[in-house]
């Protein structure tokens, strides 16, 4: 594909156009030129909020108001579509494109993998490409998809994307013998070419003296950290980390300490390890949670191996890394995780390493080391609403780039379903546990129900009122589970209250408020507003995203969430009335649609759902999904986080005996 001017055509596209783009806008209308924009879709390839796009400025708003350039609607790119589509084109090609890949890396894979002492650290950028393939394949779709609107005409694009990075992708697509779409009509702007070259030359000399000031750095104060730790040095049979503070640290039932029941697992057997900045409030709070708090050292405070990155920094310098940080700066991540875990365990022992969320590349580099010294790894779900849930047939299981690679020894998750999903993606785990939906276990009906709504609702009269909790999802723009349905989502619940009779209307958000609207300006001001109008009722009430969703359930005669939020899964798995709501009527061929008694489609199926669970008679409701169901946990007793304990303290066991 060639760099075209923007004299030499006379249809050009922006997709999510900037500030830097307003002058070669003006310049284009002034020419003659028919300038279009891309209505904003989310993509795997945007980097704004991750795979979200940046909302068209005003100024563009303003030249589509006066007609002097036109929209193409994003149903036109697929963005229904698109992303899952493009993370699973990645998962299927990136063992077959990854040779040649390392043949244009091979001295830093290689020096990578011997500082790991490891062949495992080449997985490393296995997962780091099968990231760029999931870029690539989402600009290689959205170009065609581009063509095929102009049938057959020239079109300039300023795509929001390194073109560079881009074309060396499709290089190497190509010359695997993937399939991707040649899109000959699809030309790229110079000046847009010429932007993403300044970025990439600042991000070089960035990376450059990084390593500069780590090599020196180390030369320098390399020995203070190479001594060895103090004797004896304090063992813990587990270290639970800490991978997003302001979630995990709400003081609810699902803190980092949920595994503590100071019989199987007591206060003084754990150490916390954040492994994501964590600033003094937060750790004033972990402190408070009764067990040790050990804080890795982050870049710039930790020096050791002055001599690798000295040949780091040189290797900087060849041609091919010139004008790429990409490929040095994960190397460069993964060795100083690898050096600073080991500084780490020569300061403390622990036999166990619990974590979730945990899937950067970053993880395998730790996780190498972890094995290299007899600490086994545990990996578990804190939730389900991954991409098998939407999947239409067993064909195509929606794989994600997030979930390949993964180096862990044992993987312990919901019900077997998910397992298959997981094990689906290539080099997963060494064992997988299911032992059932770790949240269920907080589910508790002995606590006082009049009392806690006495508190939400305080001065009202409630009794015999049937109350629904309400769990609306993470929703994304034009695609799938988007904000327009969850618009209509919390429409149907709000008709719900006026049109039932003795409804209480619980809805416990997923995000900050502001979230919305840095997400979604238009339909996430839309959704805003209709809370605020909903707060007004005297029969609903609203909660942030830091309310306990378990607490909320199990004061709830009825639970509903939106597809396929986990917190329907959470409540049927302690057999509780739950139900998806499936408002566009979207998803009725996924699995739990399959079903047929657990989603529902639209405002009337859903009002006829809580007419006739409302009206049951005490006792007489019957969980919907079969307990030898792969959907569901096979056991919904309540004691899933029992079984994770024990699995912990058998393999622990195991561990000391062996």
């Amino acid at each position: 594909m060639k760099i075209y001017k923007l004299k030499q055509v006379k249809n050009i596209v922006f997709e999510c156009p900037g500030l830097k783009d307003r002058a070669n806008i003006k310049k284009a209308i002034k020419n003659g030129k028919k300038v279009y924009v891309l209505e904003p879709f989310c993509a795997y390839h945007h980097r704004r909020f991750r795979f979200f796009p940046s909302p068209l400025p005003k100024y563009v708003q303003t030249f589509l108001k006066d007609g002097k350039i036109e929209k193409i609607d994003a149903d036109k790119m697929g963005s229904r579509t698109i992303s899952f589509a493009s993370a699973e084109k990645a998962v299927q090609a990136i063992e077959t494109v990854f040779p040649y890949y390392l043949k244009d890396h091979k001295t830093l894979f290689d020096f990578v993998v011997k500082v790991h002492h490891s062949k495992h650290a080449l997985n490393i950028f296995k997962k780091n490409l099968c990231d760029m393939l999931g870029d690539f394949f989402s600009l290689n779709t959205m170009f065609h998809k581009i063509e095929n609107v102009f049938k057959g005409e020239k079109v300039l694009i300023y795509p929001d994307t390194d073109i560079k990075n881009y074309l060396y992708l499709k290089r190497i697509v190509n010359d695997s013998a993937q399939d991707a779409y040649k899109h000959k009509n699809i030309l790229f702007s110079k000046n847009r070419n010429l932007y993403y070259f300044k970025e990439l030359f600042v991000k070089s000399i960035v990376i450059k003296g990084g390593l500069f000031v780590q090599t020196f750095a180390s030369l320098l104060f390399g020995f203070i950290f190479s001594k060895p730790g103090k004797s004896p040095v304090k063992d813990y049979p587990y270290a639970i980390s800490i991978v997003a503070p302001k979630r995990q640290l709400r003081n609810n039932s699902r803190g980092p300490g949920f595994l503590i029941d100071n019989k199987k697992i007591t206060s003084d057997q754990v150490v916390y390890t954040p492994i994501v900045p964590i600033d003094n409030d937060q750790l004033k709070t972990l402190k408070s949670y009764g067990s040790d708090v050990v804080v890795p050292l982050k870049i710039g405070r930790f020096f050791s191996d002055w001599k690798k990155w000295f040949f780091l920094w040189l290797l900087s310098f060849k041609g091919k890394y010139l004008l790429n940080d990409n490929e040095l700066k994960i190397a460069s991540f993964a060795i100083f995780t690898y050096f600073k875990w080991q500084y780490v365990i020569k300061h403390i022992s622990f036999s166990n390493f619990i974590t979730h969320c945990d899937f950067s590349t970053s993880h395998i580099s730790r996780n190498i080391l972890f094995e290299q010294n007899n600490i086994q790894t545990w990996y578990f779900t804190d939730a389900v609403n991954f991409g098998h849930a939407f999947r239409e047939s067993d064909e195509k299981w929606n794989r994600h780039p997030f979930w390949t690679y993964l180096h862990y020894d044992h993987f312990v998750t919901w019900y077997s379903d998910l397992a298959a999903y997981f094990a689906a993606h290539p080099q997963s785990f060494k064992k997988s546990h299911v032992v059932g939906c770790l949240w269920s276990s907080h589910v508790d009906k002995k606590t006082h129900t009049a009392e806690y709504m006495d508190r939400l609702f305080p001065g009202k009269t409630i009794k015999n009122s049937f109350v629904i909790a309400v769990y609306p999802s993470t929703y994304t723009v034009k695609g799938i589970t988007s904000y327009e349905e969850g618009v209509v989502f919390i429409e149907h619940v709000y008709r719900l209250v006026q049109e039932v009779d003795n409804l209480i209307i619980i809805i416990k958000e997923k995000k900050e408020m502001q979230l919305h609207l840095q997400l979604e300006p238009v339909l996430g001001e839309k959704l805003v507003t209709l809370y605020k109008e909903m707060e007004k009722h005297p029969r609903i009430k609203i909660l942030t995203n830091e309310f306990d969703s378990s607490l909320l359930m199990t004061h709830a005669d009825m639970c509903i969430s939106f597809p396929f939020t986990s917190t329907t899964t959470e409540a049927l798995s302690a057999n509780l009335k739950a139900i998806w709501h499936d408002p566009c009527e979207y998803y009725r061929n996924s699995p739990y649609g399959h079903n047929g008694k657990v989603v529902t489609y639209g405002y009337n199926d859903l009002k006829a759902k809580i007419i006739e669970i409302k009206d049951m008679k005490a006792g007489t409701y019957q969980n919907p999904i079969s307990l030898d169901s792969d959907l569901m946990d096979p056991w919904r007793d309540g004691k899933a986080v029992d079984r994770f304990r024990d699995l912990l303290t058998h393999y622990s066991k195991v561990s000391k005996d062996g």
